[in-house]
């Protein structure tokens, strides 16, 4: 048996590991910064996040830099970025550090191409329930316009190009953003392709068309109304919010014209709510005088697409007589609950 005063000495000699600060706590303690951007701390805190071993942390951070625009932080977001590539499962699993970092050296406008390059090639394969899923297609999309600002244009097109075949719709749809933002009519050809080519998803479709009417709106609005008639309910919907996006001088008659030739109440509705996004006299006029129709589901989709125009009291003075003189109790509720006014009398 050990002396007493030997048992004292083992015991004084242990040395007590502080319990790891839980990321929980370290995320609010960078939200708590954010409170406080200009105080001394916040450039210094932010730059101990981005060297955190928890990529959910250099995440926060990074968003951080973005939201309080510390192009100070563009260096040492770089590193952290390169450092999340090694052993990435473990070290950036979801890819979100580097999705987040990559979103915020764009929008610090960093000028250093290769992060770029590296991320517009890069896929992270994780495991998931039945296979596995590639976490990086936001990064790609991301990294595309990184390119925007610092690649040649042939190199920037060529890689695009790549993108917009990419499995990943986000992947392609970034591609797509990025040719437009690019605002160069080679791109043109990119886009065409991809839009006759067979392309499924109908999110990928709306943007390439937006993108299409961005860069050369004369000689694609005839491909683009094409699609205002696709088989795909989906798709009609999405290209009718591309062109509504767009306010071309044309944009509401081809919208009416679908409207017209639609068949399913849904997108009926919604090629409405188009009509009211063109925030055009033309528009409002149009769909007031739904109100005063016989389809009462028109009058109705009509009177929801009118709705953020509620401030306009001309406007809601020129519908109450048609909602008013209705017999559709139903009619007179939303209009009552999407205008936030109560009507007299019957």
């Amino acid at each position: 048996m050990r002396p007493v005063n030997e048992r004292r000495q083992l015991t004084q000699d242990v040395t007590v590991v502080p319990e790891p600060t839980p990321v929980s706590k370290k995320i609010a303690e960078l939200n708590d910064l954010k409170t406080r951007p200009d105080s001394d701390s916040l450039t210094e805190g932010l730059r101990s996040a981005l060297r955190d071993r928890s990529n959910r942390v250099v995440a926060r951070a990074a968003e951080l830099c973005d939201e309080l625009r510390r192009s100070e932080l563009v260096e040492d977001l770089i590193q952290a970025y390169s450092r999340m590539f090694v052993d990435p499962l473990k070290k950036d699993p979801g890819c979100l550090a580097k999705t987040s970092i990559s979103a915020a050296l764009v929008n610090l406008d960093s000028q250093d191409i290769e992060p770029y390059r590296r991320g517009i090639i890069y896929h992270q394969y994780e495991p998931v329930w039945g296979g596995e899923k590639d976490s990086a297609d936001q990064l790609r999309a991301n990294c595309a316009m990184g390119m925007v600002r610092c690649a040649t244009v042939m190199e920037a097109l060529n890689r695009f190009a790549d993108l917009l075949v990419d499995a990943s719709p986000f992947a392609r749809m970034g591609a797509a953003r990025a040719i437009a933002a690019m605002g160069r009519w080679e791109g043109v050809p990119l886009l065409r392709i991809r839009v006759r080519s067979g392309e499924s998803n109908a999110e990928v479709i709306g943007v390439c068309c937006a993108s299409l009417l961005e860069l050369a709106a004369d000689d694609n609005w005839e491909l683009v109304s094409v699609f205002l008639h696709h088989v795909n309910d989906d798709v009609r919907i999405q290209v009718a919010l591309a062109v509504a996006e767009s306010r071309l001088p044309g944009a509401f008659a081809a919208i009416r014209g679908a409207w017209q030739a639609e068949g399913d109440p849904s997108v009926r509705g919604t090629l409405l709510t188009c009509l009211g996004l063109l925030r055009s006299k033309e528009s409002r006029d149009f769909l007031v005088s739904l109100i005063d129709g016989e389809d009462e589901a028109a009058a109705i989709d009509a009177i929801r697409a009118l709705a953020p125009y509620r401030v306009l009291d001309e406007l809601v003075q020129r519908m109450i007589p048609a909602v008013t003189a209705s017999a559709s109790p139903r009619l007179r509720r939303v209009f009552e609950e999407e205008f936030r006014v109560e009507l007299r009398g019957e």
